[in-house]
């Protein structure tokens, strides 16, 4: 394995996609829909890596990403639509 990536976006589509292109880079790959249920799993499991949409159904992801930083040191990549 090369490492644990958690993928937070309510875009099914999108984060399917992504974790089948992952996994099959070698990547063990796990996502959560909501703040709520992104946090339950950085909680249970830090990931190596973050990816990280802004625009969330239960809050804001830079002000999630602000809260994680408290804590944690893995790397966060942002990934939105916003203009």
């Amino acid at each position: 394995m090369n490492g644990r990536i958690l993928i937070l976006d309510d875009d099914y589509f999108l984060t399917q996609s992504l974790t089948r292109l992952m996994q099959g880079q070698g990547y063990e790959v796990s996502s959560a829909n909501t703040i709520e249920d992104g946090m339950k799993a950085i909680t249970a499991s830090p990931p190596d890596l973050m990816i990280l949409d802004l625009s969330l159904p239960d809050g804001d992801g830079l002000t999630l990403c602000r809260q994680i930083r408290v804590k944690h040191k893995f790397p966060i990549l942002m990934l939105t639509s916003r203009g």
